[in-house]
């Protein structure tokens, strides 16, 4: 890992979070998971940090674009700081 920059490390960390995060969600899709009274309306789904930094964020978005409907990625959009 001495090779690489910082932006190329944290795009390796930013890439396995995301790919687990996803498989991990696509199996619990897949075992209905989301199946329930709790998830019948539109539920963001994601990831939530305390305190992201622009990695994290930029990792937050690419995410949220996998898994939720266009509105409620919009939203997400509309409110990040």
């Amino acid at each position: 890992m001495d090779g690489f920059s910082t932006d190329e490390l944290w795009g390796f960390i930013s890439n396995f979070f995301e790919l687990t995060f996803l498989e991990v969600f696509e199996k619990l899709e897949k075992l209905n998971f989301f199946n329930t009274f709790v998830f019948n309306n539109d539920v963001f789904k994601g990831i939530q940090l305390s305190d992201p930094d622009i990695h994290m964020k930029a990792a937050i978005e690419r995410i949220s674009v996998v898994l939720n409907n266009h509105s409620l990625h919009m939203k997400l959009l509309a409110n990040r700081k």
